[in-house]
């Protein structure tokens, strides 16, 4: 591992407006490089938010809100040089045990220890991307009387690569010797993509009616909702 890991965080809003209109804005960024030896392990993330109000006229408001968020995350291959998982593997193994390398066959090879497995390992990432449109009219029809009409869009969009190739390298313990051992042979060397889509639409109306006689007062609600998602 690394002695320290560095992480910045930026965030920056604006809002404002005028008698009939209100507006705000955000973005927001972080940067984080973990603590692992190399820059493989980070994470980085940015969002965007936003968000409208404004009266067209007298009967008729708006409302708009927008959200963006876009995260990616990047590790090394952590799957087992000796049945361990790196990490754990870093946990088992002895302060004494040798690092660099050793001759076997009067060849040299690497000592396969958790440093040289995030040296070497590939590195994955994963993205996740999240969309969200929130719009709102709201019609004041007369008094007492008004109708909501609302729209929401969400979309989130992921994928992961995975690619895992061929490493040799010397395994064993030193006082029983070192063997040469190989990670995925070449005839197994594999490149993954995944990605999945998921969206959700939204539609909400309903009206509000609220009158007062007297000492007495009647609500009556009603609406409609429909939604779709793929």
């Amino acid at each position: 591992m690394d002695s320290y890991g560095f992480q910045q965080t930026h965030n920056i809003s604006v809002d404002g407006g005028t008698q009939k209109t209100a507006y705000r804005l955000s973005f927001g960024y972080l940067d984080e490089d973990g603590i692992l030896i190399t820059d493989k392990d980070s994470y980085k993330r940015y969002n965007i938010s936003s968000f409208v109000r404004t009266e067209i006229t007298s009967w008729l408001d708006l409302n708009a809100d927008i959200k963006y968020s876009n995260a990616t995350q990047t590790s090394p291959d952590q799957r087992s040089l000796r049945n361990w998982p790196v990490l754990r593997l870093a946990q088992l193994l002895p302060t004494y045990y040798p690092t660099g390398q050793v001759d076997i066959g009067g060849q040299t090879y690497d000592i396969a220890t958790p440093e040289y497995a995030i040296r070497n390992a590939p590195r994955q990432a994963t993205k996740n991307e999240n969309i969200r449109l929130f719009g709102k009219m709201i019609f004041k029809l007369f008094p007492g009387m008004t109708v909501n009409a609302e729209y929401t869009f969400n979309q989130m969009n992921y994928s992961a690569n995975l690619y895992q190739k061929s490493l040799t390298f010397a395994n064993g313990e030193p006082s029983q010797g070192f063997t040469l051992d190989t990670r995925f042979n070449a005839a197994n060397n594999l490149y993954k993509l995944t990605q999945k889509r998921t969206s959700h639409n939204a539609i909400n109306i309903y009206a509000n009616y609220d009158k007062t006689f007297g000492d007495h007062q009647i609500g009556l609600m009603g609406g409609f909702n429909q939604e779709h998602s793929n």
